[in-house]
């Protein structure tokens, strides 16, 4: 009796396992296709800084390619009129896919006035 019990008990962690694996296979090769149907920027990081700062009219302190589902896009960190403006280019064909406004900037006529 016993003997039978411990054979259902290693099977069914046998089954669970296996099971494991195979949604583990599975969901890497989705990966995978997700990577290959994005493939590599058809602009460079460079040519979507100027396209961002053209947009927000101000200079870029920060920028990286990130990949959503489905999408990737350069995400710009632009500076302009005391704030940040976060656009995001898309990077099959440079277009703005969106910008929304980001955190204050400290103004340089305030830390002047801190100093004395």
């Amino acid at each position: 009796m016993k003997t039978n019990s411990y054979l259902m008990i290693g099977a069914l962690a046998a089954a669970v396992l296996a099971g494991s694996w195979a949604y583990a296979s599975q969901r890497d090769d989705r990966d995978d296709a997700t990577r290959a149907a994005s493939g590599p920027p058809a602009i460079s990081l460079s040519q979507a800084i100027a396209i961002a700062e053209q947009h927000a009219q101000g200079n870029a302190i920060s920028a990286e390619l990130e990949r959503d589902v489905g999408r990737a896009h350069y995400e710009v960190e632009v500076a302009t009129a005391g704030r940040t403006v976060d656009v995001k280019v898309d990077v099959s064909d440079g277009s703005v896919i969106g910008a929304e406004a980001g955190r204050a900037l400290p103004e340089a006529d305030e830390h002047k006035k801190d100093r004395g």
